[in-house]
């Protein structure tokens, strides 16, 4: 328990530190910004959506911040694609996305439904668990720790992804 605290502590400094030279301690964000070519449809829209693409085939997939959910509230989120166990280095066991399959369900303003679709062939690796738990992570953080879910696309999908993005953009 004292190492843990410890840990928590160092990190604590750190922190002060980089704030007090002026740096914010955004990792995530860092590393986003740095690995991701970030991606909207719709943008600006009720229903803008955000795909961030990593070079490897990996994508963050979320609402945008001018979504329509980002400004209700929310009363819950119904995780429809829980993916199986996923083993190697091919992803045995992830479930295999069409392009017009819902992740989640949102349900808003008591009585509203709202389905989110990533309009991404690919295989789904993780759904965010952390925003089942907290709603508000898709209000105050849509695209960041409220991202909705993790996408592997390969090869001749990667290229037709980007090809049908160009459109959107």
């Amino acid at each position: 328990m004292k190492d843990n605290n410890k840990e928590k502590d160092d990190e604590k400094d750190d922190n002060d530190f980089l704030e007090s030279i002026g740096l914010k301690a955004t990792y995530y964000n860092d590393f986003v910004e740095r690995y991701f070519s970030k991606h909207y449809i719709n943008k600006g829209k009720e229903n803008e959506q955000y795909i961030f693409i990593h070079s490897n085939g990996i994508i963050l997939s979320g609402i945008g911040k001018n979504n329509i959910i980002t400004k209700v509230k929310i009363n819950e989120i119904i995780d429809l694609k829980k993916p199986g166990k996923i083993t190697g280095r091919r992803k045995h066991g992830a479930h295999f996305l069409s392009e017009n399959e819902y992740v989640i369900k949102i349900i808003y303003d008591n009585e509203k439904s709202y389905n989110f679709c990533p309009m991404i062939k690919g295989k789904l690796l993780e759904v965010n668990q952390n925003i089942i738990n907290d709603n508000n992570l898709l209000i105050n953080s849509p695209e960041s720790f409220g991202f909705i879910c993790i996408i592997l696309v390969e090869g001749k999908f990667l290229e037709q992804l980007k090809e049908k993005i160009e459109k959107f953009e």
